[in-house]
């Protein structure tokens, strides 16, 4: 019988318990001395500090950036990431969208754009009364059109023989290019 000894005559008698030895189930002891105490509670308040200071930047997906166009007489979404229950406000030519990010998304959309100069897309977000702002410089509203096809689509205007003097007599200014990076997928 586990636990017990035999005493000679075929009865078993229970081993008593040793004081010294800590049951394993028992939860383990924390030693603290006295000069880790310092050094114990500036890490302690590290991390409750790090934790009360630490916010996600407010992010703006890649595809809004400096010189963009945005499509003219349509709701056009603007999104990104930040912290739960920030307010995100979009502003851009007299129209503005205020949302509050859920699950660590936001998405505003601008109404019914119209062409006009080129002008500054801002993004804030805002936390406990301080605010981020995100710019992106020389958007332009106007027509937008996606083109996918053959390699030679990719072909830069630059590349092309007598380019110079072609690029320099184009006939729109305002004609802008964004170039989706490429990705290697391994499956579909």
């Amino acid at each position: 019988m586990p636990g017990s000894v035999g005493n000679g005559d075929g009865r078993s008698k229970p081993v008593p318990k040793r004081q010294d030895t800590a049951s394993l189930d028992a939860p383990p002891q924390i030693l603290l001395t006295l000069g880790m105490i310092p050094r114990t509670l500036f890490v302690a308040l590290l991390v409750v500090g790090s934790a009360l200071f630490a916010q996600a930047e407010l992010r703006l997906h890649n595809l809004f950036t400096d010189h963009m166009v945005l499509q003219q007489g349509t709701s056009v979404p603007v999104w990104g990431w930040g912290d739960d229950g920030d307010k995100v406000t979009v502003e851009f030519a007299g129209k503005k969208d205020t949302v509050t990010v859920k699950n660590g998304k936001w998405m505003a959309k601008l109404k019914n754009l119209k062409p006009g100069p080129a002008g500054v897309l801002k993004v804030t977000a805002t936390r406990n009364g301080k605010n981020t702002l995100i710019q992106r410089e020389d958007v332009l509203v106007g027509e937008v059109w996606i083109a996918s096809g053959q390699s030679n689509m990719e072909w830069g205007m630059r590349s092309s023989f007598n380019s110079t003097n072609d690029i320099a007599n184009s006939a729109n200014a305002n004609i802008r290019l964004f170039t989706v990076p490429k990705l290697k997928l391994d499956a579909p």
